[in-house]
């Protein structure tokens, strides 16, 4: 972004922060980070080898406000801009496959989520039991909106 001041402009609230601090990683950080994505991924394959699925929430808060980039606070304690995201984080970054499902609502009828996740190349598998799923829990009715004046 710092090659084109224009893209940052475009960019939101989180995104800025995120390349802010991308700029402040060396090139032995960065090194460093590939090798411990590498162990990660070896812990995945590993794990995989004993279960086949792994059922996680999606998020670790409820959805917030989208004009908010990230909630300000999870469980009543204050919240950057990643904490919600606690669950999803290792598999994006080991890129096994993984699903959400809608499972439920709230008591304040917001949707709640589950991640199932598989180890490397279980897609099918994956997406047959994810099937399977949302034939016993049907995905719960959308909140209706309210229109703006």
């Amino acid at each position: 972004m710092r090659e084109n001041p224009a893209y940052e402009d475009q960019a939101g609230v989180s995104v800025r922060a995120m390349a802010a601090d991308g700029r402040k990683i060396t090139g032995a950080d960065y090194i460093g980070a590939l090798e411990r994505v590498s162990a990660l991924r070896r812990l995945c394959a590993e794990l995989f080898e004993r279960v086949n699925l792994v059922l996680t929430p999606t998020a670790a808060a409820l959805p917030w406000a989208a004009e908010t980039p990230y909630p300000d606070r999870i469980a009543d304690r204050p919240a950057g801009p990643r904490d919600h995201a606690i669950f999803t984080g290792w598999v994006n970054i080991s890129g096994v496959p993984a699903i959400s499902l809608p499972i439920g609502v709230s008591d304040s009828g917001l949707p709640i989520g589950a991640q199932l996740s598989a180890g490397f190349g279980g897609d099918d598998s994956l997406l047959a039991f994810a099937r399977k799923i949302s034939r016993v829990i049907p995905p719960p009715p959308l909140p209706r909106l309210e229109a703006s004046p």
